[in-house]
């Protein structure tokens, strides 16, 4: 019984392990060169650098050709 209940908890692990890997893979995806999401970027950059708390919320508005 033991055995099959840390084999529960470590496929449980595993599969929340696969999740974050997969939320990551897609992020760098789109930090890289070829495909630069601007927003993204400038939202780590803020974080980074402070200007951010964790909790804040960033709203990026497109901009309006005049």
């Amino acid at each position: 019984m033991s055995l099959q209940n840390k084999q529960a908890a470590l496929e449980q692990d595993y599969a929340m392990t696969l999740a974050e890997k997969e939320t990551l893979e897609a992020k760098v995806t789109k930090l890289r060169p070829s495909s630069v999401d601007a927003d993204l970027l400038e939202e780590r950059m803020g974080h980074m650098l402070g200007f951010y708390k964790d909790d804040s919320l960033v709203v990026i508005e497109p901009k309006t050709h005049l």
